[in-house]
This record gives structure tokens, C-alpha cells and sequence, in this order.
């Protein structure tokens, strides 16, 4: 689905169901370094060694900000803002459009 197809087809209130669904359970590659932490960490447990997960979570040298869901929210409604503008101010195009 395309960005375009997105603002179309997703009120700000499911974007905001999303955000806070992705908060509390992401499902991209941004925390896989945790994911691999959890399987080799049940692997480990599995054959008897006393660790904690955080025993296998990879540690970088640089934190990256999350955005909080009011700045999404806020980015969110200037993109539906500039869509909705332009697309208002398209005319109808055609033979069977008169404009009026």
C-alpha cells in the first residue's frame, strides 16, 4: 500500500490504534536485536544456564529517539492536511465533468 493509499484509507483514530499497538508490540526490524536476545536467551535457559535476556541484548553505542504518538500524530495531520488541500483543489477531468 502506498503512502497515498494509506491517507485514503486510514482515519486518524486507526493511525492512532496503530501507534500505540506498535509501541507496545513492533512489528518491524527495529527491535529484532531483542527478538534474537529472547530465542537465544530460551535456548540458553533450555540447557540449564541460569541468564537473564538482557545477557544476549546487543548494546549500541548510539540511542535513537523514539518519536512520541503526539509527534506522529502532528506529522501525520500535516501530510492528511496537504493531500486533502490538494486534492480539493483538483477539477474533475473528462468529457462527462463540467466542472460545476
Amino acid at each position: 500500500m502506498t503512502v497515498r493509499e494509506a491517507m485514503r484509507r486510514v482515519d486518524s483514530e486507526e493511525f492512532s490504534w496503530w501507534i500505540a499497538f506498535n509501541m507496545v508490540s513492533p512489528i518491524t526490524d527495529d527491535r529484532a536485536d531483542l527478538r534474537s536476545a529472547v530465542t537465544a536467551w530460551a535456548a540458553a535457559s533450555a540447557m540449564g544456564n541460569k541468564c537473564k535476556v538482557e545477557d544476549f541484548v546487543l548494546e549500541f553505542k548510539t540511542k535513537r529517539r523514539k518519536p512520541d504518538a503526539r509527534e506522529l500524530m502532528a506529522k501525520f495531520a500535516i501530510v492528511r492536511e496537504a493531500i486533502n488541500t490538494r486534492a480539493c483543489n483538483k477539477q474533475p477531468k473528462g468529457p462527462n465533468h463540467s466542472g460545476h
